[in-house]
């Protein structure tokens, strides 16, 4: 990968990992703080497109750094901002991880 490609590729993941971040953190808020509106969120079109997100982008965002260090492995310049988008990848792995234990623990599934 060239150093612009290499570049463009970490903001991406760590804007993607920050949103993602921060709309879990938001739907504890908001589910602490504001029951009446989680429901109503969750149940609307926008929470649908929300759930999806989440999910997907937890689960690809993982798979995506790895094929960034797979491709990027030999540059040693690139080892601490793989690192870091690493380290956001399993926080976001691990955030939804939390959150589907915690519906498995907290509601009633039938």
């Amino acid at each position: 990968m060239t150093g612009h490609a290499q570049a463009v590729s970490h903001v991406v993941v760590r804007v993607i990992g920050t949103i993602t971040l921060v709309d879990f953190g938001m739907v504890v808020v908001s589910d602490s703080y504001y029951p009446a509106y989680s429901h109503s969120f969750a149940n609307s079109s926008l929470g649908t497109i929300a759930m999806f997100w989440a999910m997907a982008k937890s689960l690809l965002l993982p798979v995506y750094v790895g094929a960034e260090t797979w491709l990027m492995r030999k540059n040693e310049t690139a080892r601490a901002a793989l690192l870091v988008d690493a380290v956001l990848a399993i926080a976001c792995f691990l955030s939804l991880l939390g959150i589907v234990l915690y519906g498995f623990e907290h509601y009633a599934m039938f």
